[in-house]
């Protein structure tokens, strides 16, 4: 019986640095900036509605959608190199 799952990264680099925002919004479709928002939603209800606790393992940055990706977790434990934030609020 699976009681805990813990989300973290294989990356030495990062947790999760979110999209490329340069890529995602150069001259986007509307129908490809919904999809992908409506793919990340989804993402992130899967993790706060799992049947377990969810554990985020935070080894590097959480930026951008991998800090909505953390606080869809239930509990985090994040190293000394975790930094979290949303780079694209300027």
């Amino acid at each position: 019986m699976t009681r805990v799952a813990i989300l973290g990264s294989a990356s030495e680099r990062a947790f999760c640095a979110g999209a490329d925002l340069n890529e995602r919004f150069v001259s986007p479709s509307q129908e490809v900036v919904l999809d992908a928002g409506r793919v990340a939603r989804e993402a992130f209800w899967s993790i706060a509605d799992c049947a377990v606790p969810v554990v985020g393992a935070i080894n590097g940055p959480a930026l951008g959608a991998g800090l909505a990706i953390a606080a869809s977790c239930d509990l985090l434990v994040a190293s000394e190199r975790a930094v979290f934030g949303l780079p694209e609020i300027n």
